[in-house]
């Protein structure tokens, strides 16, 4: 079977368990048949076909996408992953975190560290490709991660 991003984010076990769980019962054959770019399209732009409370899913949807794609990465490049919450777990928790957080961000841009910036250049994917460009931060003082990305 073939190893792209359809597979991998669809349809490798356990994600189709796991979407299952949380897309309509009406929307569901859309939801497994429409192309990548365009599945990826509607759930960022209209959920609503999916999904019933579409402000959650917007901000859950991305990290579901990034644990399926980090635990799919630590399989197959560094053995089983070490996880032992779910997929779905781990997503709620990686939103809730971002959400309460992000109250505080005005606080925590005023303390004494610095910034640090990096130059970085955004280069087009090919033609029928879409690009999921990701970035992920960790605040050592209290072991809180957070992700995100761009389609």
């Amino acid at each position: 079977m073939e190893e792209d991003l359809d597979h991998i984010l669809r349809r490798c076990p356990p994600t189709p368990s796991l979407w299952s769980s949380l897309v309509k019962t009406e929307g569901w054959t859309e939801f497994l048949s429409l192309p990548m770019k365009d599945w990826l399209f509607a759930n960022i732009v209209s959920p609503i076909k999916f999904v019933s409370d579409t402000l959650y899913w917007l901000l859950l949807f991305p990290y579901i996408l990034w644990n399926i794609w980090k635990r799919r990465n630590d399989k197959v490049f560094g053995g089983e992953s070490e996880r032992r919450e779910s997929v779905y777990v781990q997503s709620v928790h990686m939103v809730e975190m971002g959400v309460l957080r992000g109250t505080s961000v005005h606080l925590a841009n005023n303390n004494s560290q610095q910034d640090v910036g990096r130059d970085l250049v955004w280069c087009r994917p090919p033609i029928g490709w879409c690009k999921l460009n990701t970035d992920g931060s960790v605040d050592k003082t209290t072991n809180f991660a957070l992700c995100g990305g761009v389609i």
